[in-house]
């Protein structure tokens, strides 16, 4: 089992709960049994064509993964896989509770680098 680490806004569709854990040897397996386990969560993690939404990122082990390489990403039971909100309307700068200096969205999930039209699946 993977752990998976739920947002806030997308915790009403998983009984309130922050960390799930999914199957899967992969990041895709594991997103998909986490579609399929928590049924509410399938509509506000992909679009009809069935990629996920544009405003949605997945990190496992605090790096962001493309979704082109998540049938390529093993992970394992010690692994966690973050899916994370990017900040509407392209803001840089957000003030998050808990955080005392301001900070973007990807600096403060620890990610070191992220290649924004990979993000948005528009290479």
């Amino acid at each position: 089992m993977v752990t998976v680490r739920i947002p806030d806004a997308l915790r009403a569709h998983t009984s309130q709960t922050e960390f799930v854990e999914v199957d899967g040897s992969t990041i895709d397996e594991a997103v998909t049994d986490l579609a399929f386990t928590y049924p509410e969560l399938r509509g506000r993690l992909f679009d009809d064509s069935g990629d996920l939404h544009p405003h949605l990122m997945i990190l496992c082990r605090d790096q962001f993964v493309p979704r082109a390489d998540w049938g390529s990403t093993e992970v394992t039971p010690s692994d966690r896989i973050t899916v994370l909100i990017e900040s509407p309307g392209e803001t840089t700068d957000v003030r998050m509770r808990g955080f005392r200096v301001r900070c973007t969205v990807i600096r403060s999930a620890g990610v070191t680098s992220v290649d924004r039209q990979s993000a948005r699946g528009t290479n």
